[in-house]
């Protein structure tokens, strides 16, 4: 019931507000020329070595990768200034005061969500090494014939990546506040920022996964239904 009343509200801000309209279709759009710029990258770069599409993932991977980060790069930019101004819209369109420091200040935005993205990484980047270095020991234990303590240290690291990545789901929820901490106090050097979002989130994170899992059971239709629709009619 209060996810619903919460939908409702969050409707009736959209409806009101041109602005906060706005903002939204700017992150769409750019969601849609991002695609678009990746399909017609890839295109070109398959019609100029005259090669297949699975050559991108085979002997022209490297340069894909390439192609791939001078795309990424600028993009990610505006991405992340297009989803600090939808956010700043939906403050505002709630009634809280956003200054205007907070918002024309450009590069520490930029700097302040490249730190995120940084502590996002490198807290996931452990996962990572633990899942590997558990496939590596597993593999190692085939070429011994008592190689129980090669699976058990394999079990040990996968363990310790399980606890790491709910470690690293805490904190990546806690960090959705981060913007609103920076909106209320502009002058917070920007290392405390997320500190302050984690203390402000703590107690919250039940609250925002079933808010997550909401919005998720609602757009399943439009992820499922492009592919079922099609096998449908053929069948």
């Amino acid at each position: 019931m209060e996810l619903q009343k919460g939908q409702q509200f969050a409707g009736q801000l959209l409806r009101r507000h041109r602005r906060l309209q706005g903002a939204w279709w700017r992150l769409w759009g750019l969601g849609g020329l991002s695609w678009l710029l990746e399909g017609l990258a890839a295109g070109s770069l398959l019609l100029m070595q005259n090669a297949m599409p699975s050559a991108l993932l085979g002997e022209y991977t490297l340069v894909w990768r390439l192609v791939q980060l001078c795309l990424g790069i600028p993009l990610w930019a505006v991405w992340h200034l297009l989803c600090w101004d939808v956010q700043a819209q939906c403050t505002l369109a709630a009634g809280m005061d956003v200054p205007q420091k907070a918002i024309q200040s450009r590069r520490r935005l930029l700097a302040l969500s490249l730190q995120n993205t940084l502590l996002r990484v490198g807290l996931l980047l452990p996962v990572f090494f633990c899942l590997g270095g558990a496939g590596w020991l597993a593999q190692t234990s085939t070429r011994y014939a008592e190689g129980i303590g090669w699976l058990l240290g394999a079990a040990q690291l996968i363990a310790a990546g399980i606890i790491l990545l709910i470690v690293w789901g805490y904190v990546q929820m806690g960090l959705w506040c981060v913007p609103f901490v920076w909106f209320a106090q502009p002058d917070l050097p920007l290392w405390r920022v997320p500190l302050a979002a984690l203390r402000m989130m703590r107690g919250q994170h039940k609250q925002l996964l079933l808010l997550l899992l909401w919005h998720g059971v609602q757009c399943l239709p439009l992820v499922t239904l492009p592919w079922v629709l099609p096998r449908a009619a053929v069948a």
